[in-house]
């Protein structure tokens, strides 16, 4: 048995190291040292600023976020609405802030106070009945979302419909100003397009308007263009005949449209149709519209008709047939008709259709510049002129404002045919179908998106022949995008121009910003009154329409 280990003896503590033994600090001493360490840092890497987060937020943290630039949003619509003050984003910002490594990745991933996580940009913003849209600036109110028929329009009156600038076409509208001011705004940005069916007098021709108006530009010139038309026919079989007729074009030195000089069918009654045809002048003639763009693309359209038609009719391996009259035939390699060519007989050459390109806020120059060129060459109103306003169509590319639009001209377009005049000789003008009218006037029509809507526009069969044509709009033509009036009877008298450009223009802006509800009663002229009391027409402008309205025996 091994022997009991003694107990370990105590070691005696030198004196010197009892004295040097340090012993643990106080919590207070811990806690000033800690600062210290703190501020030392704090001065080698200053702080980002408060508002910025310095790394991804704490679980839970993102919700808080979602709320707080919600808000932020909520408060900057409501400030476009009622016109107060925008806060400036970047006033609070430190401007020599030193910034730490991945802040500024950081801060793009969280985007700035009031606007959207990086990784929500892009999707719709809809709250409750406030839509916003994002543009490159600050957020920004347009409207109330739709949210059925009786839904949007209670939004709108709690929102003031007015205020809003979801559809007016203006870019860059003050969100304090008037309701008037905002309209008016808009209409004097609106691109407008003319068409003038004017008439050359005896022995003239469109091709010297063309030329009048080119030379009012240095190095201005004019080219020749097809012009495609079309025309009942009487033919069995052959319900419409398509044409392709001479045009001419002025430009100026760099190309650019200065106005148009087309022929117009209509124009018929204040023609000699005996009369022999005039050197130079034909017309292609086809029952297939394809052909005749086909023709357009390949005829030498600077020569005379022989030599014109050879390349059209090389494209299907033959040559011009003549017949009688001086006319020639195209047809293919069977013998099947492609299309006739064929002078221009009866005065053909006298019909012109002055029609201008896009007009912005220089209309009123622009179009005293083509009156004052075609009074002084002569032209003549024709019996069937027309004057025809093409609208841009982009702001009206809504369910809601195209179905108020065709709800409003359904009430008040007798009204506004008599205010302005309609010629009882206009031809290609009429009503609205039943089904155009039945499917922009449905339950539930205003409520549906763009395509949907005009996705049924489309099956009512809109046609271009009526008082305000849809068509254009509907079938998005290209390079003609526009909603046209076609009930205002031509004149070459400027202030009455420029007055039924602005009221309808002024109708149109109206439309947009909510529904015009003027009501139909049994006085006319008091229904007239509150109309063009109601529409944001400049002062002369209403009282040019007043004193036409009391001329009126309505």
């Amino acid at each position: 048995m091994a022997p009991a280990r003694p107990p370990p003896r105590k070691k005696k503590r030198d004196p010197v190291s009892r004295s040097s033994h340090v012993p643990h600090p106080t919590p207070d001493a811990a806690f000033r040292a800690g600062r210290r360490a703190r501020r030392a840092r704090r001065r080698q890497h200053p702080r980002p600023p408060a508002h910025r987060p310095r790394g991804d937020p704490r679980p839970g943290a993102r919700a808080l976020l979602r709320q707080r630039v919600h808000v932020l949003r909520r408060q900057a619509a409501r400030q476009a609405l009622e016109g107060g003050p925008q806060r400036d984003e970047g006033a609070h910002r430190s401007q020599d802030r030193v910034e730490r490594p991945g802040h500024a990745e950081v801060r793009a991933r969280q985007g700035a106070p009031g606007q959207r996580p990086q990784r929500y940009q892009g999707l719709p913003l809809r709250r409750g009945r406030l839509q916003l849209r994002r543009h490159a600036g600050p957020l920004t109110a347009v409207g109330p979302a739709h949210v059925g028929d009786e839904g949007a329009r209670g939004a709108q009156a709690r929102l003031g419909r007015q205020e809003g600038a979801r559809h007016l076409p203006a870019a860059g509208l003050e969100a304090g100003a008037a309701p008037a001011q905002r309209l008016s705004a808009a209409a004097a940005s609106w691109r407008v397009g003319l068409e003038l069916e004017l008439l050359a007098p005896p022995g003239s021709d469109r091709r010297a308007l063309a030329a009048a108006i080119a030379a009012l530009r240095p190095g201005g010139s004019v080219r020749r263009v097809f012009h495609l038309e079309s025309e009942p026919s009487a033919v069995p079989g052959h319900p419409v005949f398509n044409n392709l007729t001479l045009g001419f074009e002025a430009v100026d030195e760099g190309g650019a449209l200065l106005a148009r000089c087309v022929d117009d069918l209509t124009l018929q009654a204040d023609l000699d149709r005996e009369a022999a045809p005039r050197p130079g002048w034909y017309r292609l003639v086809s029952d297939d519209a394809r052909l005749l763009r086909l023709a357009a693309r390949h005829a030498d359209i600077e020569r005379d008709l022989p030599e014109a038609l050879a390349p059209v009719a090389a494209l299907f391996g033959t040559t011009p047939e003549p017949g009688p009259g001086g006319m020639l035939r195209v047809v293919d390699d069977v013998g099947h008709s492609v299309l006739i060519g064929a002078p221009l007989p009866g005065e053909r050459e006298r019909p012109c259709e002055l029609v201008t390109p896009p007009l912005g806020d220089d209309r009123g120059a622009r179009l005293g510049e083509l009156v004052t060129t075609a009074l002084s060459l002569g032209f003549l109103l024709p019996r069937e002129g027309a004057l025809h306003i093409h609208y841009d169509a982009a702001a009206l590319r809504d369910a809601r404002v195209v179905s108020d639009l065709v709800r409003f001209f359904v009430a008040h377009g007798g009204a506004l045919k008599r205010l302005v005049g309609t010629s009882a000789h206009l031809r290609r003008v009429g009503t609205w179908s039943p089904e155009l009218i039945a499917a922009a006037t449905a339950p539930g029509f205003a409520a549906l998106d763009w395509p949907d809507a005009e996705r049924a526009l489309r099956e009512a069969g809109p046609t271009k022949f009526c008082d305000f044509n849809l068509s254009n709009l509907v079938f998005a033509v290209p390079d003609k995008d526009t909603f046209e009036v076609r009930v205002l009877r031509v004149t070459l008298d400027l202030p009455e121009l420029l007055a039924s450009v602005e009221l309808f223009e002024a109708i149109l802006v109206a439309l947009c910003a909510g529904p015009i509800a003027i009501a139909v009663t049994a006085d006319p002229r008091a229904d007239l009154d509150r109309l063009l009391a109601a529409l944001p027409l400049s002062e002369p402008t209403r009282r040019y329409w007043l004193t036409r309205r009391a001329s009126l025996d309505c």
